[in-house]
């Protein structure tokens, strides 16, 4: 016990002594947490928009009367 103690102890000193250190090291910490999550939501955002313009998109083709078979099945193999 009187171990653990005396490492709070010097612990807090050495906290004190470097505060400006201590408050850097922090916020770096919290701002590299803080990107990682911003990136990961923005990254799910995008895919579900991406795949709800996916699911709503339709395209309408508009041939000719006089168009050749062979031409618009042509167009849906490729």
């Amino acid at each position: 016990m009187l171990f653990f103690i005396r490492v709070l102890k010097f612990s807090l000193q050495d906290i004190a002594r470097n505060i400006w250190l201590s408050v850097v090291t922090v916020t770096i910490l919290v701002l590299a947490l803080l990107s990682i999550n911003l990136l990961i939501t923005v990254q799910l955002i995008s895919q579900n928009a991406i795949g709800a313009v996916k699911s709503r998109m339709d395209i309408s083709l508009y041939f000719k009367a006089d168009a050749a078979e062979s031409d618009i099945s042509a167009v849906f193999q490729r």
